[in-house]
């Protein structure tokens, strides 16, 4: 039997699947068979399967199924497979230029400017004519979207060690995020408004199967993220239609509808004149690498109002509980989210209402001005100015050891936390690269 993880750190997830894994001794049945199936019905018995089995990205695993080097994927509408199975894909780091493109002005239900769901960033490349550039074509129409069955079909899939399984589907239910109909071409897409390091390919490849085995049109599968204002797509193409393992990546486009406008000169205007304010005593010094994750919480949080505990952020983001209390305080750190103790709940701030309700330069601004009215943050961006470069770790270590900085006592405590400092003085100089491009 694998390792039951350290539980003071898991979240309810992780307890629930241990128990499961105990009870049916899972890991034993697919070191003797390669494979344990399980029913919905089996899972209900701890809780809601569709929540149980929701993992996008590896780090949305369960700490049992990682320790273990195993995946799940669904094989009918009732029914799931549990091998050691290689179900991810990395996102390749890949350097485009980004394509300025114009929004009708006459279209008054989509606010470019504020896009909270993967939906409603679909929806607006598609008025773009976003995906009419990626396909070559100017009559680019929707033709599919949203939960469907699979059908029969069967595909390959290799396991840890590269070999070669076979994985049936039956009437397995798939969704589709939107897929786009020109005269040759179906681009399917899959879409999320996070950043991730990866994610698992069964969000393209089921689709995929599902309708291409229906057309004799090329389908596209391409994977949308949407993030500081940038649409990206990457565009795949699976070499062989019954390997799940034979995805390649061709190309990256990015694309930006927004024009907004932030300089330097912005940023030092910033620097120089904000009022350092004290550091919160109750709130911890964040330890939040990626700042584009707390905008995707608040946004996630405006869009759904009833998206209010740790629990949930443990599950949309696929983080462990130490995780979700670093985004959810490093937002409260900035005054984003309201934290209830002893609830374990937070909740947008008005501050962060009023900041989502903002036009991106002004939004940007924003966050900005919040990150550099403490001290660390603004010592640090002075020192990057001064040098064109990011400082070490060392350096902005010393910089936070003459700052009073709550929770911070240890030169472990100091050196991670640098990093987060290092990460939001480089995003901030990511966005005006951005709107300068």
């Amino acid at each position: 039997m694998g390792r039951k993880g350290n539980e003071n750190k898991t979240r309810k997830i992780d307890k629930y699947w241990i128990e499961i894994f105990n009870d049916m001794n899972i890991v034993e049945e697919v070191e003797s068979k390669g494979k344990c199936i399980i029913s919905a019905n089996e899972i209900k018995k701890v809780y809601e399967p569709r929540l149980m089995t929701k993992f996008d990205y590896k780090d949305s695993l369960p700490s049992i199924f990682v320790e273990n080097s195993l995946t799940i994927l669904p094989i009918t509408r009732g029914s799931y497979i549990i091998g050691k199975y290689k179900a991810y894909e990395d996102f390749e780091t890949v350097k485009t230029n980004v394509k300025k493109i114009e929004f009708p002005e006459w279209i008054e239900g989509i606010d470019y400017k504020n896009l909270y769901s993967e939906a409603s960033a679909i929806n607006c490349a598609y008025v773009s004519k976003i995906f009419g550039d990626i396909l070559g074509d100017t009559e680019i129409y929707p033709t599919l979207s949203g939960r469907m069955g699979s059908g029969d079909f069967s595909f390959y899939i290799n396991d840890v060690n590269n070999k070669n399984c076979k994985v049936d589907v039956s009437k397995a239910q798939c969704e589709i995020d939107g897929a786009f109909e020109s005269r040759d071409n179906i681009l399917l897409l899959e879409a999320k408004n996070n950043i991730f390091e990866d994610f698992i390919v069964r969000q393209l490849y089921y689709p995929y199967r599902v309708i291409q085995n229906r057309v004799s049109k090329k389908v596209v599968p391409a994977f949308l993220t949407y993030s500081n204002n940038i649409f990206s797509f990457y565009i795949y193409e699976f070499n062989d239609i019954n390997h799940y393992n034979s995805l390649e990546l061709r190309e990256v486009k990015r694309y930006m509808i927004d024009d907004f406008n932030i300089t330097v000169d912005d940023v030092k205007d910033i620097l120089y004149n904000i009022q350092i304010v004290e550091e919160s005593m109750d709130v911890p010094f964040p330890q939040a690498d990626t700042f584009e994750n707390i905008i995707s919480l608040i946004n996630k949080m405006y869009d759904d109002p009833d998206f209010d505990t740790k629990d949930q952020v443990t599950i949309e983001f696929g983080f462990d509980k130490r995780q979700a209390d670093y985004y959810t305080n490093a937002a409260a750190y900035l005054g984003l989210v309201d934290r209830h103790k002893g609830k374990g709940k937070v909740t947008l701030s008005n501050l962060g209402k009023k900041i989502i309700g903002m036009r991106s330069s002004e939004k940007y601004l924003t966050l900005f001005k919040l990150i550099l009215s403490h001290k660390a943050f603004n010592e640090a961006m002075k020192m990057f100015l001064k040098k064109l470069d990011l400082p070490s770790r060392d350096e902005i270590v010393q910089v936070m050891k003459s700052c009073k900085l709550n929770h911070v006592n240890t030169e472990d405590m100091y050196k991670r936390r640098s990093q987060t400092i290092r990460k939001w003085i480089n995003w901030i100089m990511e966005i005006v690269s951005i709107s300068q491009s």
